[in-house]
């Protein structure tokens, strides 16, 4: 969920890399970015439930990068089948999932609000990634390194209607 988001644009290039088949949401003002990125379908969230889409049926896990309200309780009912028996459910934007990850077992074998930690060797991959263009990171604005420039920053991000990363330039 949330293919135009920052981390959202970065997670279906990596899943793609992957060789995962990709799904994901978008505004239609976002489609041509999101189609850019390679997902294999692009729900207009605008138009369609994502959670009730016959496509998604049995998929082997949802990764909500925008914190879409309510997409946990629609997924977990007892009548959805769109994430199948013992798939995965990670948000980086929603705490309605809680943060045991074992708590959903065994209609879900992961399900938690999730936090990466650092790691180098991650990093690393990522750095290569990028300089060998397997991923491409998008700059959806540049703000000064000021006050005003942090708040209108924030105003932006907040208003949702970003796509890619947002960058304060020091210089």
């Amino acid at each position: 969920l949330g293919g135009p988001t920052a981390v959202g644009s970065i997670a279906i290039q990596l899943a793609k890399n992957a060789g995962a088949w990709v799904a994901t949401t978008s505004s239609p003002r976002n489609m041509d970015y999101v189609k850019s990125l390679g997902p294999d379908l692009i729900i207009n969230y605008h138009d369609e439930d994502w959670s009730k889409h016959e496509e998604l049926v049995g998929i082997d896990a949802v990764f909500d990068a925008v914190g879409e309200s309510e997409a946990f309780a629609k997924i977990s009912a007892e009548d959805n089948k769109v994430v199948k028996q013992s798939g995965s459910f990670v948000s980086i934007a929603s705490f309605d999932v809680g943060f045991d990850s074992n708590a959903h077992k065994p209609r879900f074998d992961f399900a938690s609000f999730f936090c990466l930690s650092n790691s180098s060797k991650v990093q690393d991959k990522l750095a290569s990634d990028l300089a060998q263009s397997k991923i491409k990171v998008s700059i959806d604005k540049e703000f000064p390194f000021t006050k005003e420039g942090a708040v209108d920053m924030m105003k932006h991000i907040e208003s949702g209607k970003g796509r890619g990363k947002n960058v304060m330039n020091v210089v």
